[in-house]
């Protein structure tokens, strides 16, 4: 490796760690995203003793590795550009940067000796060093090039390299057809241009020259240049990564101009395809590139940045823990990532609680920020939580009342909102006695008596559903755990009583919301909840109001608020 990024320091003396492979920084809408990734593009770009005019105002300084010495950087210089040599006397080798920067040797010798003294400034080295794009950037670089002699002259740009390499066309080609379902076509009969068009020629390619039927299909395709914004950006930014020899690569909202499937498909392929030995740092305000880039399996790094009044914050989920959400499939296709551009998160158990919950805060204020998701039930909120707690997300947990019941998931919420288990643990002995003395055996002369009268009730060949539904009520034993759930805490009493008040406050003040009914459905007990679409779609649909709802989602929300 040429050159490794370590960290960033920010003006708040936060460090961002950056990932060997991709680091993805995310946030809420207006927190400097782009302004960090811009700042540091120039803070790389200084020359000894420059200062950053306007001053920085997220960035304070960078970290960088420089594993090679100077031999080895001066190879790579000739490996990966071309170097016009010296042709008289007095004369010295030069380069020319992609940028079109001409660069003699002994600039780069001095701006190589002062990496070590002036730590984090590339200078006249920034251009060989580290490519800048976006997708509005994107749009400016050239898709069709000049023809060139591949025996005396290096390639240069998309269409040389695409004109020169056939696997590469093959292989770019498959990518844009995975992403617009077009492939991608070289003309390489177009002298003195090499052009690149979309679509494909059904003629065979021949042994040159071509046929007239294969050159007129191959006009006929429109051109690459000559496509919408998303095609070009795509194309672009696909490109750079997969050619790059830059060891840096910044990209600023990569997602600009596509829709959501090509936005994620571009997720994956900035996770799968930057070129070996290349750190890249993306900022973008998209969730569906985050899905894409945590569906693979990669060395990716996720950090959040935050703003309070003047000072940016920062957190960070490692890759390691990038890859416990994507190991997890149940977690990895719900839209719990999307939580890292809100300001905070409600994780629920189930979507029908997401849409009530959300129906209920939208009705109450207007809640801005706050992002829904659920995990389909209790098992692995706790995981969802810790993942967004290391990004520094506001989170609140709601669960139904006998969450409280499971030791296992009790402890991994309570753990992962930074709490202790023990610290409950008597105040859920006492709810857990009375709710187990709520409990009732099949008593076996009752129950006889109960299913004969069912059959006494009719003479029909059939049992009836609500026959049947008295009958398993008959003869299934009584839960004192499903009493709970179905009557809440106003079928507590005595020391239970207080043991919940206990209880329901030290959870709330970790982001931990107990449903003081029971479950959602008892927030509308004249609703028949034994359907739960039915019973969502009927509170909805008749805009049933619930002033014990309203009071626990705001109470919610109001946590969040104050964790900013």
């Amino acid at each position: 490796m040429v050159l490794k990024l370590r960290s960033l320091e920010l003006q708040s003396g936060e460090e961002v760690e950056i990932a060997d492979g991709l680091t993805v920084i995310v946030g809420p809408n207006n927190v400097g995203k782009s302004l960090l990734l811009r700042e540091l593009g120039t803070q790389l770009a200084l020359q000894a003793g420059q200062q950053a005019h306007p001053p920085n105002r997220i960035l304070r300084q960078v970290a960088i590795d420089s594993p090679m010495e100077y031999e080895g950087f001066l190879a790579w210089i000739r490996r990966t550009h071309p170097v016009r040599e010296p042709e008289s006397t007095g004369d010295e080798a030069q380069i020319r940067t992609n940028s079109g920067t001409v660069l003699t040797f002994s600039q780069i010798a001095n701006a190589w000796e002062h990496l070590g003294r002036y730590p984090g400034r590339l200078g006249v080295l920034c251009p060989l060093l580290v490519l800048q794009l976006s997708a509005h950037s994107s749009l400016s670089l050239p898709l069709d090039g000049q023809a060139f002699n591949p025996y005396t002259q290096r390639p240069t740009g998309m269409a040389q390299l695409l004109y020169q390499d056939r696997e590469f066309e093959r292989a770019m080609s498959d990518l844009l057809r995975r992403a617009f379902g077009e492939p991608l076509t070289v003309n390489r009969y177009a002298t003195p241009e090499i052009t690149l068009h979309v679509g494909e020629v059904t003629e065979p390619e021949s042994a040159p020259p071509v046929s007239r039927e294969y050159l007129r299909q191959l006009n006929e395709l429109p051109r690459l240049a000559e496509q919408g914004d998303g095609f070009r950006a795509f194309a672009s930014i696909l490109f750079a990564l997969k050619t790059s020899h830059y060891p840096i690569v910044l990209i600023d909202e990569p997602e600009a101009f596509l829709h959501p499937p090509q936005a994620y498909l571009l997720g994956r392929f900035l996770a799968e395809e930057h070129a070996a030995g290349s750190q890249v740092i993306v900022a973008t305000h998209s969730a569906d590139i985050i899905k894409g880039i945590t569906s693979v399996r990669a060395d990716v790094a996720i950090t959040r940045l935050t703003r309070t009044g003047a000072t940016n914050h920062v957190a960070s989920i490692a890759p390691a823990k990038v890859r416990t959400l994507y190991d997890d499939p149940l977690v990895k296709y719900y839209p719990i990532v999307d939580g890292l551009f809100s300001r905070g998160v409600i994780v629920c158990e189930a979507e029908s609680d997401c849409t009530y919950y959300r129906s209920v805060l939208e009705a109450g204020t207007s809640a801005p920020g706050i992002h829904f998701t659920h995990c389909n039930g209790k098992a692995r909120v706790g995981r969802a939580v810790d993942a967004l707690r290391s990004a520094r997300v506001p989170v609140v947990a709601v669960l139904d009342i006998d969450f409280l019941r499971d030791d296992k998931d009790f402890a991994e919420v309570v753990v992962a909102q930074g709490g202790d288990p023990e610290a409950f643990a008597k105040a859920r002995a006492v709810i857990e006695n009375s709710v187990q003395s709520w409990g009732r055996k099949v008593d076996r002369t009752a129950a006889k008596a109960l299913v004969e009268a069912q059959f006494a009730r009719s003479k029909a060949p059939s049992l009836s559903s609500g026959e049947i539904a008295k009958i398993k009520e008959a003869v299934s034993p009584v839960s004192g755990w499903r009493q709970f759930k179905k009557y809440g805490v106003h079928h507590l009493s005595g020391d239970a009583v207080t043991a919940f008040e206990d209880l329901d406050r030290g959870l709330r003040e970790l982001g931990i919301f107990v449903v003081p009914c029971g479950e959602l459905e008892r927030f509308h007990p004249d609703i028949s909840g034994e359907n739960k679409a039915e019973w969502l779609r009927t509170v909805l649909e008749t805009g049933r109001n619930s002033a014990a709802a309203r009071d626990f989602v705001l109470a919610a929300a109001e946590f969040i608020s104050r964790h900013q």
